[in-house]
């Protein structure tokens, strides 16, 4: 993400804007997350639980820094409608 100038992950959009072009038929997304110093509660939702991102697809976001990564966290010990 860092890659793509986006170093802070503030909404659901930024997330979605970013993986746009893949393909429909994809079944595994990676999400490099290097490089990202800030991440929104409203953005690691689209990332753990958003499947407007690729439907069916397995999404797994690798390199995350410590903020980042106790933010996903936390999005997925709350659940999605947290």
């Amino acid at each position: 993400m860092a890659g793509l100038g986006l170093t802070e992950l503030r909404t659901r959009r930024q997330v979605r804007q970013a993986v746009a072009n893949l393909s429909d038929g994809t079944s595994h997304v990676i999400i490099d997350l290097d490089g990202v110093d800030a991440l929104s509660p409203a953005a690691a939702k689209e990332i753990v639980f958003g499947r407007s991102i690729v439907p069916l697809a397995q999404i797994e976001p690798i390199n995350p820094e410590h903020a980042v990564k106790r933010a996903l966290e936390r999005i997925h010990r709350l659940g999605q409608w947290r």
